[in-house]
Order: C-alpha cells, then sequence, then structure tokens
C-alpha cells in the first residue's frame, strides 16, 4: 500500500494499481527509448504493468499499524509476509512472460533497505538462482546490456508512478517527497545531451512535467485511490474504514 497524508486523512493507493500506472508510461516511451520492433518490448511492458503483482492479496486487506495510526505501507510491511508476497508475484508474472520475471527479479533485488535482514539475504539468493536460470532459459548472457536498459526502464516508470502518488497534486518542488527532488536515479543514459537525471515537476494539480521528456507527446492517465478521515478511521477501525471507503478516480496529463 502506498499511503499519503492528505489535510485530515489519509490517501491511500494500492500497489498494484500504482504498477498499473507505471505501465502506461511504459506504453508511452518514445520509440527512440522503447523500439516497437525490439524483441522484448512486450515483455517489458508486462514486467512494469505486473511488477507489483505480489501485493494484490496483501492490499485487499490492509494491516493496520496500531502504534502510528496508519496501515503499514510498501516501505515498512513486516518481513516475512512481504517477501512471500514479492515471491509468488515473481512466480506470477515469470508465468506470463519469462522475460518479464527476469527484469522484475532483478527490479526487486535492487532494493536495499532490508539488506542487512537474514530473511532478506535468503530472499536475494532464491532471485539470483531464478536469474541464472532465466537467463540459461533464453540465452542471454549475463552482462547483456539489453537486460540492463530495460531494467532501468522499469525504474523509471516506477518511480515516476510513485512520484505521482507520493506526493501531493501540484506540490512546490521542495516540498516534495525528497526521493525524488534531485530528479530520478539512474536516468543519465536517457538524457544524452547532458548526462543528468530526468526530472519531474508538478506544473499544475493535473499536469506533470518530465524534463527532458521520455514520451513523444503529452498523454491523459488517471489513478485510483481512497481517501480515509482520521476521525473515520479512529471510530471504525483502519481496516473497517478501509473497506467501507469508496474508491475514486483521479486524471492528470503527463507530458
Amino acid at each position: 500500500m502506498i499511503v499519503r497524508e492528505h489535510d485530515m486523512g489519509l490517501v491511500m493507493i494500492e500497489q498494484h494499481e500504482h504498477g498499473r500506472l507505471a505501465g502506461e508510461f511504459a506504453k508511452q516511451l518514445k520509440a527512440g527509448i522503447l523500439p516497437p520492433d525490439d524483441p522484448y518490448t512486450d515483455d517489458l511492458i508486462t514486467a512494469v504493468y505486473e511488477h507489483d503483482r505480489g501485493w494484490i492479496a496483501l492490499d485487499k486487506k490492509p494491516l493496520w499499524n496500531e502504534e502510528t495510526g496508519r496501515p503499514y505501507t510498501f516501505v515498512d510491511y513486516p518481513l516475512e509476509p512481504k517477501l512471500e508476497a514479492y515471491e509468488q508475484g515473481l512466480n506470477e508474472v515469470e508465468e506470463m512472460s519469462p522475460y518479464a520475471g527476469l527484469i522484475c527479479s532483478l527490479h526487486f533485488v535492487s532494493f536495499t533497505q532490508q539488506a542487512h535482514e537474514r530473511l532478506w539475504q535468503q530472499f536475494v539468493r532464491r532471485e539470483e538462482q531464478r536469474q541464472e536460470r532465466l537467463r540459461h532459459q533464453l540465452s542471454i548472457g549475463k552482462e547483456d546490456p539489453a537486460v540492463l536498459r530495460h531494467f532501468r526502464l522499469l525504474q523509471l516508470c516506477d518511480d515516476l508512478s510513485l512520484y505521482i502518488s507520493l506526493n501531493e497534486p501540484g506540490v512546490d518542488k521542495e516540498e516534495e517527497h525528497p526521493w525524488f527532488r534531485e530528479g530520478f536515479a539512474n536516468t543519465e543514459f536517457l538524457n544524452a545531451r547532458s548526462a543528468k537525471r530526468l526530472t519531474a515537476f508538478w506544473k499544475e494539480k493535473e499536469r506533470v512535467e518530465v524534463l527532458p521528456s521520455p514520451f513523444s507527446e503529452a498523454f491523459e492517465v488517471t489513478i485510483t485511490y481512497r481517501k480515509l478521515a482520521k476521525e473515520r478511521i479512529r471510530l471504525m477501525g483502519g481496516e473497517t474504514a478501509y473497506r467501507a471507503s469508496t474508491p475514486r478516480t483521479a486524471s492528470l496529463w503527463i507530458k
């Protein structure tokens, strides 16, 4: 679950919805960035859309942190059930497309926040075995530059979706979530002119601009979320208040 404070309540976005938004970004990438005749273009788009599908079941019944009065998020969710969900999701993605499974596995192994945890280290070892098996199955070398490029494109689409999900629409640059104030990590390869990171800006509450843009033209996207008042959470309890809430949809333009 993605959660941010809003006025007197919480805005909550399910992880798979965030993944769907990321997939929409992947579909809109310039042909020079993701060529339509690339043999793995469709597989990469599948990877981006489906990378967080392991959260589907967890987000249908949010786990509430009574100490904070908020649900656990993708950042602080208890590690053991989170890793079980990650692995289940990766298994499902691999069934859809072995190449998508490889790219998504690389994505999850790149997380470092809990690298010191024994359970995380065991998860990484299992995923490295998956990666080796899939590379052999697909006849792809470990240093294949196309795989790294596709992995970086997944990261970009994931980060741009998180940028939209974690920030209040229209926020000033200096008030943005700290992850993205200095641009999107590992995107310098998409900016040959200056070799600087791609950076996003809220131009209005319904418009986001990325500079330099990886997209060929402006396009509209939607995102579904739920808004819970803190008083309602206090009276009903978090999980009940979430189930009783009505999904809402916001539209915005990306350039």
